[in-house]
Formats: C-alpha cells, sequence, structure tokens
C-alpha cells in the first residue's frame, strides 16, 4: 500500500506495531536508548525528552530551520553520530 518494503526474518526485526505514538517512543527508549543520546527536534512535547532521560540516556536538542535535507550537516558539525535514510 505505501511501497514499504519489510524483511519478516530481518534480525533486529524492522516493524514495530505499537497502540499509539507514545507506545512507540517508549518501545523504542527502552530498547534502543538506555544510557544512550536521542536527538529531539524542536518544536517537541516534553515527554519526547523525559522518555530517554528517565532512563539514564540524555537528550540532544536540534531547532529545525528551513530545509530538514540540512540536519545531517547540522550533527555531523556538532560531532553528533547518526545515520540518515534518504530517498
Amino acid at each position: 500500500m505505501n511501497g514499504i518494503e519489510v524483511d519478516p526474518r530481518a534480525e533486529p526485526l524492522e516493524l514495530l506495531i505499537t497502540p499509539g505514538a507514545t507506545g512507540a517512543v517508549v518501545a523504542i527508549a527502552r530498547t534502543y536508548l538506555a544510557d544512550a543520546s536521542a536527538l529531539v527536534f524542536e518544536p517537541y512535547y516534553p515527554y519526547h525528552r523525559r522518555i530517554p532521560d528517565e532512563l539514564g540516556g540524555r537528550t540532544e536538542v536540534l531547532q529545525l530551520r528551513g530545509n530538514i535535507s540540512t540536519v545531517s550537516a547540522i550533527l555531523k558539525a556538532r560531532g553528533i553520530r547518526h545515520f540518515s535514510i534518504e530517498p
């Protein structure tokens, strides 16, 4: 329907179905962000920062201005390890 292909045998799994967006944030944070960093884009809801912080991680806040394609360059300039998904 949306053109996204998912490999059901992939390890780790490539698809997560949750009961809502907040449930997804909590599940991802518990799985990947304990004692790690998360990037939060402004504007954001306060719980977007609170969840990683409560798991012993920390958040980096990035204010979006203009074209989102510049995010990768900003992260590199800050020395933040990241990955990007380019269409």
